[in-house]
């Protein structure tokens, strides 16, 4: 007679010292005395694996610790998990970018681990997110996959260049806007898009100078909090200035078009005055 017992109870149990024993019950349901114990020593807990770091062969330094230059990643930036880590043909491995619950935060499709070398190709809309922060990245192992990798610290360094000025599409040679040219629906405002560009950020687009009635410049924002979508990552921005906010400008003076991004869902944004794209200035004629 066979008796199965199965994994799942014996893994509940989990390690140590477990004892075997059956007693026999007659037809008239007398129950016999137990038989002698076998003794089982179970050890049921799987033995640790060897899952060491990750590494980004674009990066500065080695694994654990290593320093990304975004501009090396504006098409996005290849992974790879070490040849000696123990991990079997008939599993799977995927990559853990950053906090998936947050800007920047990513999880790859399950790679077949019979796919070697091991590598996956972070995408570039998951990288702005993370400049002048350090974050974690990992693997784990399925089925399974409670235990990640040791992580790689990944120090991402910000863009010092590259990002495209805001323009006025009705702008004249690129030096002056004439209102004359700005029908009544508005003026065209354009930001083309920019390496790294991706759904995480959002955008403030403002116009700075004086206005008709005297004073001090200001900065009249026009797009607010705008978070970027899907086609706008492909194709940039491309919004409306009202003519009337125009009008309110002083005529034959400079207007200065400016674009903030912030390239994590608004938690953080550059200082009013002090955009993190190029400035791009007119002179505003009748």
């Amino acid at each position: 007679m066979t008796e199965l017992v199965s994994g799942e109870a014996i893994r509940a149990r989990g390690d140590g010292q477990r004892y075997l024993y059956y007693h026999v019950t007659d037809r008239a349901g007398n129950v016999g005395a137990l038989s002698r114990p076998a003794a089982l020593m179970v050890q049921a807990t799987p033995i640790p694996r060897d899952l060491p770091p990750p590494s980004v062969p674009a990066a500065s330094g080695t694994s654990p610790r290593q320093t990304l230059n975004p501009a090396q990643a504006v098409s996005g930036v290849e992974v790879q998990v070490p040849a000696k880590a123990v991990i079997y043909d008939d599993e799977s491995i995927e990559l853990l970018w950053g906090d998936s619950g947050e800007a920047g935060g990513w999880i790859s499709p399950a790679l077949p681990a019979s796919t070697k070398p091991w590598a996956f190709e972070v995408p570039s809309t998951s990288i702005g997110a993370h400049q002048g922060k350090t974050l974690a990245v990992s693997y784990r192992v399925l089925p399974g996959g409670e235990t990640p990798s040791v992580p790689l610290s990944l120090a991402v360094s910000r863009l010092s260049g590259g990002l495209p000025a805001p323009e006025i599409a009705q702008a004249q040679g690129r030096a002056s806007l004439s209102l004359r040219n700005v029908p009544a629906s508005g003026a065209t405002l354009l930001l083309s898009r920019w390496p790294l560009i991706g759904t995480d950020q959002r955008v403030r687009l403002a116009i700075y100078g004086a206005f008709q009635s005297g004073g001090q410049a200001q900065e009249h924002v026009v797009v607010d909090w705008h978070a970027v979508t899907e086609a706008e990552v492909f194709n940039g921005l491309r919004q409306t200035i009202p003519k009337p906010v125009l009008q309110q400008f002083a005529l034959n003076g400079f207007i200065k078009l400016r674009a903030y991004v912030s390239w994590d869902r608004g938690q953080s944004w550059p200082a009013q005055g002090s955009p993190n794209f190029p400035v791009f200035e007119l002179q505003l004629l009748a």
